[in-house]
């Protein structure tokens, strides 16, 4: 016994003479399994971000790589989090993350991970086939929702028309339409109330903003107000009768000139039974809600007298516009029209060069509006696997 503490002694001198380490050394790393089996859901042109956990939390003091993602996503070399926006509607089977020992440059873990979706973006092309092409204000968040294609699969929030402009002439933006007087948005449900409340006939549509992860599309909600008029009011669409209740449909190439009309689209406005005047005087006025159509030379918004009867007057729709690009190649958009109709058998009564008077004495006033979708050609490489 005194011998072996002899020897203990000898050796705790002899190590305190040449500085001895007692700190206890770990070795080499083990291995660290890398959690990325399952990926949240992207969508292109929708903010991204997730950060794979590392044997059971996340690691910050790794060196990460990241191969074969998405495009439009990277990895953080120090975080090891996966960011960006994607720009391609895909599905990634072969990403391999790896971590590599920032100490020893030491390769610890190389996981082929499960597969990534990127989804299309977030659109509300499916409200298209709806009745009116346009979501009717009775429509609850749920409603909103099932109707939406694409996206994340995240929470989405709601956004009112804009109640200002930069541009003075289009106060409600371009391509939004105009909310129904009466009816009011809640943007926190998503959801409309209350009724329209104007004697004049027609549907109104307008924009709502939905938002998931940064992106942005818009989606038309609609009322209708089926009130009776003096007129009758018959439409005919590329030589078919349709309601004059029901929005017009436009379906566009964005990357092309815009043409609506032009002889497809036709309105008569008729006296009701058999006149007690001589109906020798007509007129109608029109404006229109800012949308990508323009005035401006050389494009036009006109609604051209086509003919006129001893009860009857005739016209049709023409609206032309340059391309309109973004954001018009991924959300649909309006153009409402108001429209006043007269008819007499005195040229003061339904001249036309004095707007209060005449929209006053007009007899008939009609709201009709076009809708109009872009459509969606996925480009080669960009369908989703």
């Amino acid at each position: 016994m005194r011998k072996c503490m002899q020897q203990l002694v000898l050796a705790l001198l002899l190590c305190s003479a040449a500085s001895c380490d007692y700190s206890n050394d770990p070795g080499p790393r083990s291995r660290q399994p890398i959690d990325c089996e399952t990926f949240p859901e992207g969508a292109v042109g929708a903010t991204y971000t997730f950060t794979p956990e590392v044997a059971g939390s996340t690691a910050n003091d790794y060196l990460w790589t990241a191969t074969n993602l998405p495009p439009g996503l990277s990895m953080d070399a120090d975080t090891g989090t996966i960011s960006g926006v994607p720009t391609v509607a895909m599905t990634s089977h072969d990403i391999t993350i790896s971590l590599v020992d920032l100490d020893t440059s030491e390769t610890l873990e190389e996981t082929l991970c499960g597969e990534l979706v990127i989804n299309e973006s977030l659109n509300a092309d499916a409200v298209m086939t709806e009745p009116n092409h346009c979501l009717d204000i009775s429509a609850s968040y749920d409603d909103l929702v099932a109707l939406l294609q694409g996206g994340d699969g995240t929470e989405i929030t709601c956004s009112p028309l804009p109640s200002e402009s930069d541009d003075p002439t289009c106060p409600l933006g371009v391509g939004n339409g105009r909310l129904a007087p009466g009816v009011t948005f809640d943007a926190t449900s998503c959801t409309h109330s209350g009724s329209i409340t104007s004697d004049r006939r027609g549907t109104w549509v307008w924009m709502v903003e939905v938002t998931q992860s940064d992106y942005t599309t818009s989606v038309p909600f609609c009322a209708t107000n089926d009130v009776d008029t003096f007129f009758d009011i018959t439409v005919t669409a590329h030589g078919d009768l349709q309601s004059d209740l029901a929005p017009n449909l436009f379906e566009y190439d964005a990357s092309s000139d815009l043409s609506f009309g032009y002889g497809s689209h036709q309105w008569e406005i008729t006296w009701p039974d058999t006149p007690d005047i001589d109906l020798n005087v007509w007129g109608y006025r029109y404006q229109e809600t800012c949308s990508p159509f323009l005035r401006e030379p050389p494009w036009e918004i006109d609604m051209p007298f086509v003919s006129w009867t001893e009860v009857s007057i005739i016209h049709q729709l023409s609206a032309s516009g340059p391309a309109p690009g973004p954001p018009y190649d991924r959300r649909p958009f309006v153009t409402s029209f108001d429209v006043f109709y007269c008819m007499s058998d005195n040229y003061n009564f339904c001249d036309v060069s004095y707007t209060d008077q005449f929209e006053q004495n007009a007899q008939t006033s009609y709201h009709f509006t076009l809708i109009g979708y872009p459509t969606r050609v996925l480009a080669p490489g960009d369908e989703q696997e």
